[in-house]
């Protein structure tokens, strides 16, 4: 507890620290300490002109317990000192053979029906202040919270409000096999008074199950039901309904699909912001790439809400019974390497009728967009228009066309200043007559002060509402200035300001200004990854110090960076035998409280991302003092491709024709003999080619008789932060002649040995070497499941083909968390395998990757994929395993 003393007293000096990427799975305090403040009339003012929120964070992984996390934040409500959101939770710790969880306090859950992934069934999490319990085994996951729902009051997220919604809920999930998961689930909730937040359903009590089929790794099958009893609000009577689900989600090579029906009691777990209740839907959707550069999206969805309307009638809360369908289309279009047009059209009607009214009303509304986005060099640009129009059959007055344009660029002058602005045009015809023109222009920058993360910001707004009717024009002024990032090591500044005015509107001084500072303040509680009793522990009584560095790209492979060079993000780096991290968006990395003495840093060799060439000297070794904090840099030389064509001049004019013939079995020559592909298909292709200029030449030897090269036998071609891929073409004029070869028989001459290659295909034994300038630590070589992913990539298939490229997931020092996490991923469909530390590198750590891929690009979607599922970025790496 001592780091935690003493964080709380340097608290109050406000001294700062970054949120790191990660320091090292070490146990970590924040304090932190942040003030909003609201000055301007009160007729534009509405809550609170001083918030604060103070607070402390702990995080502290563990051996025996698990993970152990702690909230304590405090505010003020009505301007009284107020207890704000506040927790603490044990989780993944492990009793009688099962994984317990354990949380109370201020938390969240999510409704069982967003676990399906369905497109149109998205449900918010729902928070609430009380308790719950989890219990994990390796096919089980039983899960029970009880307490009151909660609502957020203050910009911070700092004050739950707790709300007079009691909730009881209770979830089973079992894994019968490989294809088939089933689920119970039940619930009691009584809700009384919801402050400001309007409720239908006073009391419901639900029962129900689900069930989900994989038939294959590609088609799912999703069936769920419940029954329902409820009592309306202002109501006595007990009403009984039933929910259901049925649908299917079915992914494809070049897209997905999916469809379901489904229907919501009213007292379908009415909680608050719960928008799955009251309706009954049909839906279907779907994208298709038609082409390689050519996609195609869209859903029909029918809809009726309000299903008991007559029902409701005595409730204070009534919604009109409505009933439409809506259709949505498109195409999104590759243009060039960096740019991209979608073209979207959606059309739907709806019908409302009001309760014990006669009046309805039909409306048909419809919008059509396109929009193009383009980085051309260090400019980034978007554009959009849309045109959309509504239609009221019954009221002319709610009749409009309206068209919205607008447009933002961005461009970085440099790696410290980036410059963007935006313009927005929104035009409103109205069918009864008159017209509105909303004008809005803004622009800024944001430049780095210091080598440091910390951030000068600057943007400035102008718009304009004109009533072409009453000839009415309301400006609208706004600024912003702020200064965000790190001012010390360990330490965090936000100190922002937002001025605003509407002119015309009073007499009073229109300006608004509100303001927010925040600072933070981080603190190492130690590393949990070694027993009371090593060497590493042992050593912590002499002192500690902290070893800091960054990674970047560098691009001329110097090992120096240099101006333009910028920072890599989620590389992993390593300290010997004691920890292991990530670098953050920055491509900076932390290791604090590290025991004094001479320590191993550097990159971490066998999880190295596939797109990058270790350096010169990828780990150092440092001498480490008491209390020295000592930093240093890695530079990591991009990778790229070169590619081109041989072919045969047909026409004489020394050019490579479309139309042309391909010359196969030449020999394209990279860098003087360094590697060297045989053309195959008329074409030829080097992976893994460092960043620079390289010279590429086509060998004679290797051409039929009596041909010659037309032009140059010898070009350079040029990789580098500007194109990462080159494309070549060698021209070939062949006499008509029987084809005699002089070299380069198939499987090479012992006069001219054919020299390793790196390509997507597995390299043979005889000839494997790898395709990178410089040695890298072989990988450890852990046997993959014979489970791969082509059309679906990262989920499982039978291959029998060698592995080139896998996921990197996670690099865990916890050997039962890196096996429980592989489990569960394989449990999701992935081919997901534990690399565990070689024998002569006992404390590496346990490596949790998903595999089966003969292609960089195979990897790099199943990664995006799978990094979009677990909400991280993910990276792939080179594996190199023989069956």
């Amino acid at each position: 507890m001592r780091p935690l003393l003493r964080g709380l007293a340097a608290f109050a000096l406000l001294g700062a620290a970054p949120p790191y990427a990660a320091f090292a799975q070490q146990g970590t305090v924040q304090v932190f300490g942040a003030a909003h403040t609201v000055q301007g009339p009160a007729t534009r003012i509405a809550g609170e002109r001083f918030e604060p929120d103070v607070g402390v964070q702990w995080f502290q992984p563990g051996t025996r317990f698990g993970l152990l996390q702690m909230e304590l934040r405090g505010t003020s409500r009505d301007g009284k000192p107020h207890l704000g959101k506040s927790f603490v939770a044990f989780r993944d710790a492990r009793f009688g053979g099962i994984t317990w969880t354990i949380q109370a306090g201020d938390t969240h859950f999510s409704p069982a029906i967003g676990e399906y992934r369905f497109a149109n069934l998205a449900t918010p999490a729902l928070t609430f202040a009380g308790g719950a319990l989890e219990a994990r085994t390796a096919r089980t996951t039983t899960s029970v919270l009880v307490g009151r729902a909660t609502a957020w009051r203050n910009i911070f997220g700092a004050d739950a409000q707790t709300l007079d919604q009691d909730l009881a809920l209770a979830r089973t999930q079992i894994r019968v096999d490989e294809q088939l998961e089933v689920s119970a689930r039940a619930s009691r909730i009584r809700t009384r008074d919801l402050a400001e937040f309007q409720f239908s359903i006073a009391a419901s009590d639900q029962a129900g199950m689900g069930a989900r089929l994989v038939l294959t790794p590609a088609v799912q099958l999703i069936g769920d039901a419940g029954i329902v009893s409820y009592r309306r609000r202002g109501s006595d009577t007990r009403e009984v309904d039933a929910s259901a689900l049925a649908g299917a989600s079915i992914l494809l090579a070049r897209g997905w699909f999916q469809f379901n029906a489904s229907r919501f009691s009213p007292g379908e777990l009415p909680v608050l912001s719960q928008p799955l209740n009251d309706r009954q839907t049909l839906f279907a959707a779907g994208e298709y790439d038609v082409f390689r550069r050519l996609r195609l999206f869209g859903s029909w969805e029918s809809f009726v809400t309000n299903l008991y309307a007559e029902a409701s009638d005595s409730s204070p809360w009534q919604n009109p019974p409505t009933e439409g369908t809506r259709v949505t289309g498109g195409i999104r279009l590759p243009f060039g390497a960096r740019s991209s047009v979608a073209f979207r059209v959606e059309d739907g009607d709806r019908r409302s009728r009001y309760v014990g009214a006669a009046l309805t009303r039909v409306s048909d509304t419809g919008v059509a967009s396109a929009e193009w986005q383009t980085t051309l060099g260090r400019l980034t640009g978007f554009v959009r228009h849309a045109r959309r129009e509504s239609v009221q059959a019954d009221e002319v007055a709610g009749t409009f066309t309206q068209n919205d344009s607008s447009a933002h660029l961005v461009y970085d002058a440099s790696r410290m200043l980036q410059l963007f602005g935006s313009t927005v045009a929104t035009h409103m015809t109205r069918a009864a007559g008159g017209a509105s023109t909303y004008w809005q222009v803004s622009g800024g920058g944001q430049a780095q002060l210091s080598k440091r993360r910390l951030w000068f910001r600057a943007e400035g707004t102008l718009s304009w509402n004109v009533d072409e009717l009453s000839a009415r024009v309301v400006p609208h002024e706004g600024l912003m200035v702020g200064v965000n990032g790190e001012i010390a090591m360990n330490t965090m500044l936000g100190l922002n300001v937002h001025a605003d005015r509407v002119a015309g509107i009073s007499d009073e001084d229109d300006w608004v200004t509100r303001s927010s500072l925040r600072l933070t303040r981080s603190f190492s509680t130690g590393s949990p990854l070694h027993a009371p009793g090593t060497i590493a522990s042992a050593s912590r009584v002499g002192g500690t110090g902290t070893l800091a560095g960054l990674v970047f790209a560098d691009w001329n492979a110097n090992g120096q960076r240099d101006p333009g060079e910028g920072p890599l993000e989620n590389i992993p780096i390593r300290l010997a035998n004691l920890g292991h991290t990530t670098t953050s968006g920055t491509g900076e990395f932390a290791f604090t409280n590290v025991p004094i003495g001479m320590q191993q840093v550097g990159i971490d060799l066998q999880s190295l991302p596939v797109d990058f060439d270790a350096p010169a000297v990828p780990q150092v070794q440092i001498q480490l003092g008491r209390g020295d904090r000592k930093r240093l840099a890695f530079g990591l030389v991009p990778l790229g491709s070169i590619s081109g064509r041989v072919v045969r001049d047909a026409n004489g004019n020394g050019q490579a024709d479309a139309n042309e013939k391909p010359l196969d079995g030449a020999v394209v020559v990279l860098d003087n003999g360094a590697r060297s592909e045989q053309v195959r298909g008329g074409r030829f292709r080097f992976e893994a080619v460092p960043a620079g200029e390289h010279t590429l030449q086509i060998l004679v030897e290797s051409l039929p008789e009596g041909a010659a090269i037309v032009g140059a036998a010898s070009v350079r071609a040029l990789l580098g932060r500007d194109a990462l891929a080159a494309e070549l073409d060698f021209v070939v004029d062949v006499q008509q002649r029987p084809e005699i070869r002089r070299v380069f028989p198939p499987g090479g001459t012992p006069e001219h040995p054919r020299p390793a290659r790196a390509s997507a295909e597995p390299p043979a034994a005889s000839t494997a070497s790898s395709a990178r300038p410089r040695a890298r630590a072989a990988t450890q070589a852990a046997t993959p499941p014979p489970l791969a992913r082509e059309s679906v990539p990262g989920l499982a298939r039978p291959v029998d083909r060698l592995q080139q490229f896998a996921v990197q997931v996670a690099a865990l020092n916890d050997p039962l968390r890196a096996r429980r996490l592989a489990e569960e991923l394989r449990a999701a469909g992935y081919a997901a395998y534990l690399v565990e530390p070689p024998a002569d590198d006992p404390d590496a750590p346990f490596r949790v990757r998903v595999g089966g891929f003969t292609t960089q690009n195979d990897a790099q979607r199943a990664a995006s994929a799978l990094g979009r599922a677990r909400r991280e970025k993910l990276w792939v790496v080179r594996e190199v395993t023989g069956r």
